[in-house]
């Protein structure tokens, strides 16, 4: 499973969050505190304003009665005045007790529901009746002291923020100081840890001197956990170690057993081409011997069975030399220079003996006698051996055909040679091209192959700074080794 290098698209810390709470929640209860205050003092300074009013009715109502009785239009003035010097009333009107105007006092009022309209009813009382006069209207309004409320309520919300604000960074700088710095050190060693690693690697947070806390308990799991991690580390470097001797051991028996049936596939072809001229030998030999029992020597004879021997002797040579030469090969085998011809001439012997265990049929075609005279810079062993791999998997695909047959095209190409390796067989099937050149992968029975022909065939074509590869786009199985010509 993998992780993106970066998950938090957005990242907010953990000071900005906390900032962001304490200036919330302290706002919330710094507005619940003022709302519930203000209300209470709002409700104060209405009660206050009434009982101003009730004492209104108390002293200033029976002077203007009598002011009214009496006519002294002055004396009313002067009462709605001190009646106006009351902030929170701003219009007085005294009526007669037919609704006329008298006197009115104060400024003009438009329609507010905050406006209080109150009305008291002037009489004149003599010894046996009382005489209705008219009535005094007072026009009272709340925005006094809404604006007062407004003004205490910003005063202490500025006071109370300013506070706050200095507060919450006063506790993010001890909880910086306690907590932020030291997560910090250990989201650095965590990024910059390697889960890998070969060494214990410990965290050890920076602080003063102090008393143990949640931290140290936090950093002595995290040590913990990486004793363990360094413990599973080295466990399953122990096993790999184990498992990856196991598989040397087992590609070595691999190899060898690949080996060792090559090896005894060539044997068994080199003994039927060395039985050959080994009859050849005797036979001649057996009539040297009688050659010469004979009175009078035949030397035309002797000579023509010496001639015999001489040639089955040089054709064992050149076959038990071909066979030396493929079983030496080696990185360190230095490069020659040839001909194709010749190449192609050596390969032939190495190959007869492949050839002559399937009895089948082997076809050489040159596209020219260009190609034979071309030159190529090759180590002729580990390219003998990567022919001999494909013939004998191409004879071994065809073995059992009535006619079977393996051919060997050559041609040049854009300055390399290609050489194409043509079996009979109907192809490899489109599901298993793509496996075909992988370690042990084998289509054969088992034990019948390791599956390792081809990947030491390619192997030894890269040696020679050459290719294998399968022609896909053949119906039989194709397989071609391209090869740099020499310049």
């Amino acid at each position: 499973m993998s992780f993106p290098n970066q998950p938090f698209s957005q990242f907010k810390s953990v000071k900005t969050k906390m900032l962001f709470s304490v200036m919330t929640v302290s706002t919330i209860l710094t507005s619940l505190v003022i709302f519930l205050n203000f209300y209470f003092e709002y409700n104060d300074d209405l009660n206050s304003l009434e009982e101003r009013v009730a004492q209104i009715e108390k002293t200033t109502v029976p002077t203007l009665s009598n002011a009214i009785w009496n006519l002294d239009e002055q004396y009313l003035k002067i009462q709605l005045d001190g009646i106006l010097k009351i902030q929170d009333i701003v219009l007085t009107r005294v009526l007669d007790n037919h609704g006329n105007l008298i006197i009115e006092k104060g400024g003009n009022i438009q329609n507010n529901d905050e406006i209080i309209k109150r009305e008291f009813y002037l009489y004149s009382d003599h010894s046996y009746s009382r005489e209705y006069l008219g009535k005094l209207q007072l026009f009272i309004t709340k925005d006094y002291i809404v604006e007062k409320i407004k003004k205490k309520v910003f005063l202490f919300m500025s006071s109370q923020f300013i506070k706050t604000f200095l507060l919450a960074w006063l506790i993010l700088l001890i909880f910086h100081y306690f907590i932020t710095r030291n997560i910090s050190q250990i989201i650095s060693f965590t990024k910059n840890f390697d889960l890998d690693a070969r060494f214990l690697n410990r965290l050890q947070i920076n602080r003063p001197q102090h008393d143990p806390d949640e931290l140290d308990i936090l950093e002595f799991e995290i040590n913990r956990m990486l004793e363990k991690i360094y413990v599973l580390n080295q466990q399953k470097d122990h096993t790999i170690s184990e498992q990856q001797k196991e598989l040397q051991i087992q590609k070595a028996m691999e190899i060898n057993s690949a080996r060792l049936t090559s090896i005894n596939d060539m044997l068994s072809g080199m003994s039927h081409e060395i039985n050959n001229p080994m009859t050849v030998i005797g036979f001649s030999a057996k009539k040297i011997q009688e050659c010469l029992k004979e009175e009078k020597l035949d030397v035309e004879k002797i000579h023509f069975f010496s001639k015999r021997i001489q040639e089955s002797t040089a054709r064992v040579k050149n076959i038990l030399h071909s066979v030396q030469v493929t079983s030496r090969v080696s990185d360190d085998e230095p490069f020659e220079v040839t001909t194709v011809q010749d190449l192609i001439a050596g390969v032939i012997e190495v190959l007869n003996a492949e050839i002559s265990i399937f009895n089948i049929q082997f076809v050489l075609n040159y596209e020219n006698e260009a190609t034979k005279n071309s030159l190529v810079k090759i180590k002729r062993v580990a390219l003998y051996q990567t022919l001999q791999n494909l013939v004998k998997n191409a004879a071994e695909a065809v073995k059992n055909q009535v006619n079977p047959v393996v051919k060997l095209d050559l041609a040049v190409h854009q300055g390399r040679l290609l050489i194409k390796i043509i079996d009979s067989g109907p192809g490899i099937p489109l599901h298993l091209q793509d496996k075909i050149f992988h370690p042990f992968y084998t289509t054969k029975d088992v034990g019948k192959g390791t599956g390792l022909g081809l990947t030491i065939a390619s192997r030894l074509a890269e040696i020679n700074l050459g290719k294998l590869t399968l022609d896909e786009h053949e119906k039989q199985t194709t397989f071609v080794l391209n090869l740099p010509l020499y310049q």
